[in-house]
């Protein structure tokens, strides 16, 4: 199991300190995202931690995932054995464009917003 299991509305480079690090991507279907979760959530709940900055995508999410995913405007630095789960936005979002929850649910309908499994391994 993860040190920590974050969850995010993105990835950013500002997730890691700056030196070298050896990271994996993996797509990761709904389902697995789920059941990750409810484990994480059920067996150790102090490990997860939640860095999603918009109330709206925080909303979908709890919505698909089955888990409340509450919005948490915060910087963190994923270790050595943490996890991260990123929803993927497959299309550039305007500048400045806060997307609701209805826009949000359409793109993930349209297959424009995917999941993806970091973890950093060294």
């Amino acid at each position: 199991m993860a040190d920590r299991f974050i969850i995010s509305n993105t990835f950013s480079l500002r997730m890691l300190e700056y030196c070298f690090h050896e990271l994996i991507f993996e797509p990761i279907p709904q389902d697995c995202v789920r059941d990750i979760l409810k484990n994480v959530l059920k067996d150790e709940p102090e490990k997860f931690v939640s860095i999603v900055g918009h109330e709206s995508t925080a909303k979908l999410l709890s919505e698909l995932l089955g888990v409340e995913i509450k919005p948490n405007r915060i910087v963190v630095d994923m270790g050595v054995g943490d996890e991260a789960l990123a929803t993927q936005f497959l299309i550039r979002i305007q500048e400045g464009k806060v997307l609701n929850e209805k826009e949000l649910k359409e793109l993930y309908d349209n297959g424009k917003i995917v999941f993806r499994l970091i973890k950093r391994i060294a």
